[in-house]
């Protein structure tokens, strides 16, 4: 207001005097600042990273999901009501089934390399969630039936996945 500057270490020192506390906890210097030590503090700020590293990865498992659901939803509508009548083309279904949930749990393997799952979430637990939320059927069901674009789908599972999966 006057054009005086005040510094910070002239405001810690007037803190001392005032309330007889040491400059260096008003500073939070040698003090706890958040309670945590300086490890746990930098322990805190690695989990945090690797929870962004692990969101994004989620990002693009769910975008790589969505590309392949365009794709393969229309076949699988085909190929489940042929199953019904077909003995060959029922353990074809079964086994592409199969085959989807092991290429989503390495899916799901590759997010939780680059960051935590959800505190007691296993992989194969993440990788069943993973699986039910990015079916043909409910991608059909979504975007045919209640009129979804690809996009809002692909935000919708995005989020879901973060949700369920992640811290």
């Amino acid at each position: 207001m006057f054009g005086i500057q005040v510094s910070q270490r002239w405001c810690e020192r007037w803190q001392q005097r005032r309330v007889g506390v040491p400059a260096r906890q008003v500073a939070g210097i040698g003090g706890q600042r958040s309670g945590a030590s300086y490890p746990q503090r930098r322990l805190d700020r690695y989990s945090r990273a690797a929870a962004a590293v692990g969101r994004r990865q989620l990002l693009i498992a769910v975008a790589l999901s969505r590309g392949m659901l365009q794709r393969i939803s229309p076949v699988y509508a085909l190929l489940r009501d042929a199953a019904a009548a077909d003995d060959t083309l029922k353990e074809h279904l079964a086994a592409e089934i199969d085959s989807r949930r092991d290429f989503q749990r390495t899916l799901v393997g590759l997010v939780r390399e680059r960051g935590p799952l959800r505190d007691g979430l296993s992989t194969d637990e993440a990788a069943d969630t993973y699986s039910a939320l990015a079916n043909p059927e409910l991608y059909l069901l979504l975007t045919i039936h209640h009129a979804w674009t690809a996009d809002h789908f692909q935000t919708w599972l995005a989020d879901s996945l973060r949700l369920l999966l992640l811290p």
